[in-house]
């Protein structure tokens, strides 16, 4: 299942790279960012993954919106 999270904060092609890059780095290798809408999708989701990739976002320096 992919899962969409609404992730503030992100403005620019280098914030994408960091959130794809750390995502993969805890084993999340089909995800894709979306700068215009704000939003990270995570493909093979499941709900006990949630506060991992949320975590990881925001370790960067991101706000996810905790509804997603």
């Amino acid at each position: 299942m992919d899962k969409i999270f609404s992730v503030k904060g992100m403005s620019c092609k280098h914030c994408a790279a960091r959130v794809t890059a750390a995502l993969e780095k805890i084993g999340f290798d089909k995800t894709s960012v979306d700068l215009e809408t704000n939003t990270v999708t995570v493909e093979n989701y499941t709900d006990s993954d949630k506060i991992k990739i949320i975590n990881t976002i925001e370790d960067l320096g991101f706000e996810v919106e905790k509804d997603s």
